[in-house]
């Protein structure tokens, strides 16, 4: 029997990615260039709107959360278990999913670094477990390229 792997499961469209980074890049875009949406500005209203939006059109149930976090699920999704990344004070999260990692509450701009720790560990022993070799990831060469 085969492993399935991510890549026979998910196909990416990567022009229609790169087209609603663009889009999301908008809200809140800097004359001078960056992006600047604090928290329950309208920018970050659009960019939540946006994103809340993109997450319906793909089938999901959204809500929003009290302070303002954007949720999508899919409702009884072929078995699957929900593991999910959450700030320390949300107490909500652990009741809801089958496994739940807590990461410290930080500053808005260093959320995507602190949260894409347990993401990483997780995908690493996940490889590990399935006997990948994850020092030669498969197809590196396609998306790398070295001058």
């Amino acid at each position: 029997m085969s492993a399935i792997t991510t890549r026979d499961l998910v196909e990416i469209d990567e022009r229609r990615l790169l087209r609603r980074l663009d889009d999301l890049a908008q809200r809140g875009a800097l004359p001078q260039g960056g992006i600047y949406r604090p928290l329950y500005s309208p920018q970050w209203s659009s960019a939540m709107e946006l994103v809340s939006g993109w997450m319906k059109d793909a089938g999901l149930l959204t809500r929003r959360d009290a302070v303002g976090n954007a949720w999508g699920r899919i409702e009884g999704s072929r078995g699957g278990r929900v593991i999910a990344i959450h700030s320390d004070n949300d107490k909500m999260v652990p009741k809801l999913a089958e496994c739940a990692i807590s990461i410290p509450q930080t500053n808005a701009l260093l959320l995507p670094i602190i949260s894409v720790i347990p993401t990483q560990l997780f995908s690493y022993h996940v490889a590990d477990h399935r006997g990948t070799d994850v020092d030669q990831p498969r197809n590196l060469a396609k998306s790398v390229t070295v001058e």
